[in-house]
């Protein structure tokens, strides 16, 4: 006989579902196993030591941000421009050299500048290079940045 047998059933067919080509799930609602957590091995895969990260920064050179003004003094008023910029500390230091170029070239031209808003400009741009480089030096010998 070619048919399954009275009290047989017919392995092709399981209780009014199609057959499945995988054995079935041990979770049914997720459709891949659980992930192990970090660090932990399959069964199988042996002893594989621990892998260290490095620090963020050593995936590149570490990016500063700082805030400069440029001032222009003219005869009878004054024009301020301040921008951010973002980079690395050479980077920085270019874009400093050049605030502190234009305020001494540029910045002295008016009597309000030379008085006061020139003298605010460069004190400002001062101060954004020496936290750019105090952080880059944190940096370069190993300490977190600080957060601001």
């Amino acid at each position: 006989m070619s048919g399954p047998q009275p009290h047989q059933q017919d392995p092709r067919q399981t209780h009014g579902h199609p057959p499945q080509p995988y054995p079935p799930q041990p979770y049914p609602n997720q459709p891949y196993p659980p992930q192990p957590y970090p660090n932990q091995l399959y069964p199988g895969q042996g002893f594989q030591p621990a892998h260290h990260q490095p620090p963020p920064y050593a995936q590149g050179p570490p990016l500063f941000q700082m805030r400069l003004t440029e001032h222009t003094g003219m005869v009878l008023m004054w024009s301020q421009r301040s921008y951010t910029v973002v980079g690395t500390i050479e980077q920085c230091e270019a874009y400093f050299q050049r605030a502190q170029s234009h305020c001494l070239g540029a910045g002295w031209w008016s009597i309000a500048s030379v008085l006061l808003f020139n003298w605010l400009a460069l004190s400002s741009n001062r101060r954004a290079i020496k936290s750019a480089r105090t952080q880059w030096s944190a940096l370069a010998h190993g300490y977190p940045p600080q957060p601001r």
